[in-house]
Parts: C-alpha cells; structure tokens; sequence
C-alpha cells in the first residue's frame, strides 16, 4: 500500500511502468480546464522505498532547463519512476523541451519511451507538439510507438498538425505514420488564403496518404539506428549494410557534458519507383535496375557514408553500374561484386560498395546501368579486334582499309532475353546470334572488304543454315530495312563467318526461320536493338468481405504468366476472376498508368496510380477495393495508359525597342501526355456460403429388455395385464 507524503511546498509521486501498455492508474482521471499544468510535485514512495530526493531534484532540474546539471544528477542514480502532479516523468519534461542529449541518457538509464502520463500522452506526444523533430527522432529510433493516442484519441501527429509543426509532420511521415484523411475535417479554403506552411502541411500529408498501401505491402520499407563512426550495422530488410568510416579522428570524441560525440542517427530507407518522383531525373540512355534508396542522418558530423547495397542484376561486360540522383555530385562506386546463389545460375546479384556524400541532412540515389559501346583507335595497319563484350567474336580488318585514323564503335546486343519471349516455339530461337553494331565515329567506311566472325549461341537443325540481317538504319523500323546476306560456317560449327563492306548492324539467323517468318525475325531484332519487351497485364481479385476486396494487377511476359497466375491463386486470390490485356511492346523504365473507373474504387479514393515497368523485378500492384455504390453491382474498370514525356516548342513574345527585327525566340519544355493502350472490365466473385452439413440421424433406441414370467415371480412381482374392463391394481 503506497503512502501520500507531502513536504513543505514540494509533493511527488511515483509513475507506474507502463512501457507497451496504454492502461495505467490515472487512465480515467479527467483534468478541469482550469487546471494549472504541473506546479507542484508528488511522490508516492513504496513501503520499502524511502523518499528519493535525487529524483525530485532531477525533475525540477529539467522543468527548469537546466540540463548540464541534469545530466550530473542522473548519474547518481537517481529514481526515474518520479512524476509530478499530471504524471509527467523525467522523460515527458526532456522530450516537451526537446533535449535530445537528456533523452539518450534518461534511456540508457533505463528510462521508457512510452510512459504514460495522466492524459494517455507519452512522451512522444510532448515532442510532437512543441515542434522538437530531433527528440521525435531519438524516442522512434528507440523504439516509441508512433500511433499511441491519448485520452482524446490524438496520435503524435495530429497533435503536431494542429500545433502546425511542419518539421515534426514531415519526420513522422517518413517513419510511415499512417494517414487516415476521413478522420480529419478538410475546410474548402482557397489555395491563395492559405499560408506556405499550411500548403507545405496538406501536401506532406496528401502525399503520405497516398503511400499508405505501399507501407501496408512492405514495397515502403526502412530502419533507423544509432551508430557510432566506425560501426558495422546491417540492415538486413533493406539489403544494406553501414559500413564503417575513416573519415573521423582515431581518438574518441567526447563533448562538455561528458557525451560520445562520434555517434550520429541514421534513417535508410527504401520503396519501389511508383512511390517515388526521383527518377524523373533517368537519362535516356540509362536503365534503372534498383529500388529508390533514401539516407537522412542527424548529430552528423562526418563528410561521407560508406554502404554496401545488394542488387537483383549482374552487369554485362559492355554495361556500367551508375549511381543516380536528382543532386548532381551524389557519390562513387567503389567496387562491385558478382554472386550466384543457384546451381543453374539462374538466379544472381550483385553487391555495389558505395560511398555517399552526406554533406547536406538528406540524400536520394538509385542505381542504373548504361550501356557502352567499346571503342578501337585504328589506323593504316592490318588488325585482329576482339570485343569484350562478344569474346569469342573477331573483326578483321586489312592494312590501308580506312583513308585516315579514325575511332570505330563496338556495341553488342544480347538477343537472349528476346529469344527467350519466343521459346514456346519449338521450332527454335528466332536469332542465333547476339546483334553486332559497328561504325567510325567520324562517319568513314572501309575501302577494304571486312572480315568478320560471330558465334552462333543457339544450336541449328543439321539441315539448316545461318544467314546475315543487315541494315544500314539507325532505327530500323520496317521489313524492308533489312536486307539478307549468305554467311558461312566456321571449322567447329559454332560460329558464323561472313564479310562487309560498309559498316552497319548485322546478327545471325536461321535460315529456315527467315524463309518462314521474316517479319518475325525483324520484329525480334528490333526489340532486341530497342530493348523492348512484350508483356501483357493480368488482373484477378479476392473477396474479402462485403465492403473490401482487393485486385492485383501485374505486367509480366507471356511465358511467365501461368506462372504467376498459380503464384497469386496460392495467395487467396480466384483464377475465375482472370483477365487479360492485349500484349504490348515496352522499354525499360516504361511508366504505366491505371486509370479507376466503375462501381469498385480505390479505398483511398484515388483515380490514377503508376506502374514502372523494370526488367529485373516481378511489376505488380495491388489495391484495396470498395463499393462507390452499395446499390450497384461488383464490377468495375480500369484503363490503361502509357506515359510518355514529349518536348515542345513554344514561341516566346518579342520585347524590346529592336524587337521587329529580332529572330524569333523559343522556349522547349517538357510535357507528359498518356496515350490509352485498353480498358479492362473485372469483377470480384464472392465465394460461395459453405452448405452445412447435414445433421445425422439419430441412432435407434434399444428395445427395453423384457423380463420372463418366471424372473418375475423370483424377485416378488407380479405381472398384471390391463384391459379395458379392469384396472390394474
């Protein structure tokens, strides 16, 4: 049994543990309006505690601000279970006045991140209301719950909305604070009344909304920590590991309150491309083969952060790893590695040691690939090339073929991929050979015929043959663009030998395929030059109950989508819902758009969403569906849209005492337009009410065992026959 004890001036009591519980023994207390916040200070010490007066003294230490002190008083262990009259403990006052040094110590102490006050605020809630970002992010880094409420149903960030604290929002919004916009009262104000931070606090909270459902599906992830300058930390979720820097002194720093200064937190986080407008910033020649990766680090004070990022693709040999930004100097590649995790090499990564500038608190970067073509100085002389990027490959090239020295161009482009689109043809490969671009960069032919020799990857029928596609185009995009060459075969029957005499795009194919289907052949090798793919869209959907279903919609390759149909079926989602789009040519990188339309909607009532199509990943989204209309049937409609940037010229309006005889002057911008590729109408089926079975039968009463005249007689009875004329007596 706990005991008031007063003293002059100054009553504390004792603060309950409730770390992970929001019950505690002030749950029901209502405080008057008028209630002064915390004047006094009240202990309720138990029977074998004697009042603590190094715990009084902390607190009143921190109400005053004075943290140097602080900090020396918690270090003669001092009771931190003390609270004052509205159950704020030590913790509460640290993180409302946002000491962040404090809050690090009061932790290490042993004190909790979700302690209750008498209102149900921790001191999470504190923080997020006086606008302190920093002590927001040292309570969730040690693991403060960012959707507790308190008595009012407020979490942290409503809290921080009403305040108008546009720092906090933004912080709590990249720890995935879940945005419900039918809890809050949206006045229709206009845009020209509202000030810059009421705009900035809608558009934080508008755009958080929209990444609910990527949280929700792990396609958002991300971990913060504490680190110190040489630690090793793993981020096991996000495929990421710190790596420890040199960049900072050898000898330990440490600050005048007697704190490790080398230490610093670090947010990492991740999310696929449709959640993200940074790679707006992707050049044309590039590829993206990674996810979007986001860095923020604070009480910083090193220049570089060193990572290493697992990567689901490994490069070829005439392919460059490049680490992108929307920031023009974002950091260097140091090395890559190459691994193979399966027998039949089927499935691979790659490991990307990087070094990152950390000069400004936050920084974007994604990875790419761009392909380069090798290049060969060549002069007068007689010489063998061998690329690397086709080694078994030779061009050979006579003495005097060329008028002056020149530079030529190599690129190789592997058929593969577009080989494999086809392999439900059992006939064979549309191509046998990878496609080989060759020409001089000042434009010069040779004089002399070109020798050259390819290898032959896919195997031909005995009675087949090899024969040259050429085309002297650029973008070839036509039958009659390419033009067919005889070529031979070499000694072993593993390669094609033929000669040139102009430089230009020459592959291999068979013979018989380009008598059958030449527009086949051509329509591989442009896909191949282009590096386009043929995919179509699926859609299925699962009932989940009378006001949810949800529909997965997903771009894949004709030869995998079987697969992946089975793949979504296991995940509960019904095969009799499939449908399918039309198939559809598409590069890297290609932005898709779906387009909501019908009775089933969106839950976050958005109309359009976007689908990045990338090689080296499964491109799918999935959605959570309601009815718009619970009087209309479950059906609805989705378009889909491709979107593409165009450039256009605009003409500017001359100005000035000259401008009669001025040229005319132009403005390029760039404008997004969608072109719609096929509306698909899908429904959700409800599955059938399971019949319950049928009850079974009872089983048939035993027949009483009848008992014999003489029995009767033995144990005393008599046995009387009742008639109508007499009864029994």
């Amino acid at each position: 049994m706990s005991t008031k004890v007063t003293t002059t001036g100054v009553t504390l009591k004792t603060l309950p543990s409730v770390s992970g519980n929001n019950s505690h023994s002030g749950e029901n207390r209502v405080r008057p309006k008028n209630e002064p916040t915390a004047v006094k200070i009240f202990v309720t010490p138990t029977e074998s505690q004697q009042f603590n007066h190094i715990g009084v003294q902390l607190l009143q230490l921190i109400r005053n601000g004075n943290t140097k002190q602080a900090l020396e008083v918690l270090g003669q262990n001092a009771d931190l279970s003390f609270c004052d009259k509205a159950g704020w403990s030590a913790m509460h006052h640290a993180a409302c006045s946002g000491f962040v040094d404090l809050i690090i110590q009061l932790i290490k102490k042993g004190a909790s991140v979700d302690a209750l006050d008498y209102s149900n605020e921790t001191p999470l809630h504190k923080a997020s209301r006086k606008g302190h970002a920093e002590a927001v992010i040292v309570l969730v880094t040690f693991g403060a719950g960012i959707s507790a409420v308190n008595s009012n149903g407020e979490t942290a960030l409503e809290l921080a909305v009403k305040a108008a604290q546009t720092t906090v929002v933004e912080t709590l919004c990249m720890f995935g604070v879940e945005v419900l916009l039918q809890d809050w009262s949206w006045s229709m104000i206009d845009e020209n009344e509202l000030s810059k931070k009421q705009k900035k606090m809608i558009e934080l909270l508008l755009k958080q909304h929209s990444r609910n459902s990527g949280y929700t599906q792990k396609l958002i992830q991300f971990e913060i920590v504490h680190l110190k300058a040489r630690e090793n930390k793993c981020l096991e979720k996000l495929g990421v590991e710190v790596i420890g820097n040199d960049d900072v002194e050898d000898e330990k720093v440490i600050g005048n309150d007697g704190m490790d200064c080398d230490s610093f937190f670090l947010y990492c986080g991740k999310m696929t491309s449709e959640y993200s407008d940074v790679t707006n910033s992707l050049k044309d020649n590039h590829e993206i083969v990674s996810d979007i990766y986001e860095c923020r680090l604070w009480c910083n004070k090193r220049k570089t952060l060193r990572l290493s990022v697992r990567l689901n693709t490994v490069l070829a040999s005439n392919e460059n790893l490049v680490i992108m930004s929307p920031a023009e100097k974002i950091g260097r590649i140091d090395c890559i590695d190459k691994f193979t995790e399966h027998k039949n090499q089927s499935k691979h990564h790659s490991v990307a040691y990087v070094t990152i500038s950390v000069k400004t608190t936050s920084v974007a970067f994604y990875f790419g690939k761009r392909i380069e073509p090798e290049k060969f100085s060549i002069g007068s002389e007689a010489v063998t090339l061998k690329p690397k990027g086709e080694p078994e490959a030779e061009i050979s090239i006579p003495k005097g073929s060329f008028e002056s020295e020149g530079q030529m161009s190599l690129q190789i482009v592997d058929t593969k991929e577009v080989n494999e689109e086809e392999e439900e043809d059992k006939s064979g490969d549309l191509l046998t050979t990878n496609i080989v671009d060759i020409s001089m960069t000042d434009g010069q032919q040779p004089k002399e015929e070109i020798g050259i020799k390819i290898p032959i990857h896919n195997k031909l029928s005995e009675d087949d043959a090899v024969v040259i596609l050429a085309t002297s185009c650029e973008a070839p995009c036509s039958v009659d663009d390419w033009e067919v060459m005889e070529a031979e075969m070499d000694e072993s029957g593993k390669a094609a030998i033929f000669r040139i005499r102009h430089f230009s795009i020459y592959a291999g194919s068979s013979k018989e395929k380009v008598k059958i289907d030449l527009p086949g052949v051509v329509d591989a090798l442009e896909r191949s030059i282009n590096r386009q793919r043929k995919i179509e869209f699926i859609f299925l959907t699962k009932w989940v109950n009378a006001d949810t279903s949800l529909l997965v919609i997903e771009g894949t390759a004709a030869r995998k989508s079987d697969s992946r149909i089975k793949y979504w079926a296991r995940q509960g989602y019904n095969e009799k819902s499939l449908k399918r789009s039309k198939e559809s040519r598409v590069k890297n990188g290609q932005r898709f758009m779906f387009t909501f339309m019908g009775n089933l909607v969106e839950v976050s009532r958005e109309e359009s969403f976007a689908l990045i199509f990338q090689n080296n990943r499964d491109n799918f989204r999935m959605f959570s569906l309601c009815l718009d209309d619970p009087n209309k049937p479950i059906t609805g409609e989705v378009k889909i849209s491709i979107e593409n940037e165009v450039e256009l010229t605009i003409p500017l309006k001359k100005s000035g005492l000259f401008s009669c005889c001025s040229a005319q002057r132009v403005k390029k911008i760039t404008n997004i337009e969608h072109t719609s590729l096929q509306t698909i109408s899908y429904d959700v089926i409800k599955p059938k009410e399971p019949v319950p079975p049928k009850p079974e039968p009872n089983p048939p009463k035993p027949e009483p065992k009848r008992l014999s005249d003489q029995t009767l007689n033995k144990l005393g009875l008599v046995k009387y026959k009742a008639t109508s004329t007499r009864q029994r007596t």
